[in-house]
């Protein structure tokens, strides 16, 4: 009768201790099944969500797909890092060299030169050339030509001052895609672009 009172603490230890193994695997598989937290920026969040909100994953390509003309003579506005700029391109030529400078070979197919005007309407802006790019109509990038007459002025612009001349590049054929970017180089603006003969 000693015995079996000896043998009862032991069998019933065996039994907790079976119990609470097959508690505790019903609690980790409880925890493996359970939903993951929701991604930051909501449930409704996508990659292409994130993308959008990120104000440096835009670029100069992507705003060719939504180019609008460009008229002539007919001002537009640029929101610059201290200021507001009005922007005009009064004329568009091409032609195989450049105005003036017939030594001045070009390596891409011809020069297309614009005459633009930098205006300040507000706060301090900024004119310079290298906030202007192109691109043909193959989608080649142009480069900036030197030698340019009258060639635009670059540096900063109180408001009322404004800064008028040409910026020359070397470039493939038209029709062209005018990329304007702001004083930083960002927030592009494509403008699609045809040039008189020259």
């Amino acid at each position: 009768m000693l015995r079996r009172v000896k043998r009862i603490p032991i069998i019933a230890a065996l039994a907790l201790a079976l119990s609470l193994a097959g508690c505790a695997g019903t609690s980790s598989g409880t925890s493996a099944t359970s939903p993951e937290p929701a991604a930051a920026g909501g449930a409704g969040s996508t990659p292409s969500d994130a993308s959008d909100s990120d104000p440096g994953s835009h670029s100069a390509s992507d705003s060719g797909a939504a180019a609008q003309e460009l008229q002539l003579g007919q001002p537009f506005e640029v929101k610059q890092s201290q200021g507001t700029v009005q922007m005009t391109v009064f004329s568009a030529t091409y032609g195989p060299t450049m105005p003036g400078g017939d030594l001045i070979p070009a390596e891409k197919g011809g020069f297309l030169v614009l005459d633009v005007e930098f205006l300040a309407t507000e706060g301090v802006g900024d004119a310079n050339p290298f906030y202007l790019a192109v691109k043909s109509a193959d989608g080649q990038d142009g480069e900036a030509g030197l030698g340019a007459p009258d060639a635009l002025s670059a540096g900063p612009l109180q408001t009322g001052e404004s800064s008028r001349g040409n910026v020359a590049f070397d470039v493939g054929a038209g029709p062209f895609t005018l990329i304007v970017t702001d004083d930083m180089s960002a927030n592009p603006v494509a403008y699609s672009l045809t040039a008189s003969p020259r």
